[in-house]
């Protein structure tokens, strides 16, 4: 089964018509919405016909429900926060929510892309290309990774291979690797697996036991 998604919302400040089409699209499609007020949530829910079930999420219970949250993420449900007005993150509780899952591991992040970006503020995708160039960004654990990380749509199961070689106790060949991530949701050729595999830095099989012969062996 594949993982579910958290989609950080901005609702409109003031006007309810300053909302996006694509945070209205989120809005319909996920299965909760995290509020930090839900009677505010309301009002956008009742104005564009949507219903979703909403879940309370304050600074003051965030250490309590984060588990309910990554345990209904892990069962494939997709989340969206969003705050009583603006953008969440800046002066609200959902920047813990999104260090967490940062912090759980890059599979958690769901990607967007370049024309997402180039719709919501209105330029050319090529002025995007330009402006995340070359660009890193530190998270919240201290890593530092390049910016188009977050425009990856692989780095899902790109992680999800790291974690079933970390936990193999034989190695697993391309196709078994396969044939995992398939139970998991995630339906991709063998020859996929060897080319994200070699992204990663992951080695073959059979490379993999000779590794492993030769630690078992020193």
């Amino acid at each position: 089964m594949e993982k579910g998604k958290l989609f950080i919302i901005a609702s409109p400040i003031g006007n309810l018509s300053d909302i996006t089409l694509r945070a209205l699209e989120v809005l319909k499609d996920v299965d909760m919405i995290l509020s930090e007020d839900t009677r505010e949530t309301d009002k956008i829910l009742k104005k564009y016909e949507i219903d979703k079930p909403q879940l309370s999420y304050r600074d003051q219970n965030h250490d309590q429900i984060f588990p309910r949250l990554v345990e209904s993420m892990e069962m494939g449900l997709d989340l969206a926060l969003i705050s009583d007005s603006g953008t969440p993150l800046i002066s609200d509780p959902g920047y813990k929510l999104v260090r967490d899952f940062i912090k759980k591991g890059k599979k958690y992040l769901k990607p967007i892309t370049r024309a997402d970006i180039s719709r919501e503020l209105k330029v050319h995708e090529s002025t995007i290309s330009r402006a995340v160039a070359n660009k890193s960004v530190q998270l919240p654990n201290g890593h530092i990774i390049p910016i188009s990380m977050f425009f990856e749509r692989n780095l899902c199961i790109r992680e999800t291979i790291k974690e079933i070689v970390t936990e193999e106790i034989n190695p697993l060949s391309d196709a078994k690797i396969a044939s995992r991530l398939k139970k998991l949701g995630f339906n991709i050729a063998r020859r996929t697996v060897a080319k994200y595999r070699a992204m990663e830095g992951i080695l073959p099989a059979h490379m993999r036991n000779k590794n492993n012969e030769m630690i078992n062996n020193q």
